[in-house]
């Protein structure tokens, strides 16, 4: 079936619009909405499903012989142009807990001090040690 080689093209190799149409004789339209699809299913998936209630560091997994659980923490800047050009810039906050490999993305409008640290307070669970890549450690 189309759907499944278009899922395909998507995850596994990464294949353009261009040369997915192409390779599969579809319209580049077409295979536009399809991997916009994709990229919703997605979205729908991170946004409701993996942000649940749970707070990281929370999980059963974590018990009184257990090591503390350790959630780490890091920033990115992410890049986008326009068909215009024009420069879009995304600061997203990433959470991972390592105990139970369950991670949470916010896009962030700034990387001050309140809005990570507020973030961090409602996603994560009290006496949970935070990480930062390359950064110190800390404990809530």
């Amino acid at each position: 079936m189309e759907l499944t080689r278009i899922y395909f093209h998507y995850f596994l190799e990464k294949v353009s619009i261009k040369r997915c149409s192409r390779e599969l004789h579809l319209t580049q339209k077409t295979v536009g909405k399809l991997y916009a699809k994709i990229r919703s299913e997605i979205s729908s998936y991170v946004t409701e499903d993996l942000q649940a209630d749970t707070l990281l560091g929370e999980l059963p997994q974590y018990g009184e012989n257990m090591d503390d659980p350790v959630v780490e923490i890091d920033e990115s800047l992410f890049n986008h142009f326009t068909e215009q050009g024009v420069r879009t810039q995304v600061w997203v906050l990433g959470m991972y807990d390592r105990g139970s490999d369950h991670c949470r993305m916010f896009v962030v409008p700034d990387r001050t001090s309140e809005t990570l640290t507020n973030l961090i307070l409602e996603y994560v669970a009290p006496d949970t040690v935070i990480t930062q890549f390359g950064g110190q450690s800390i404990i809530i």
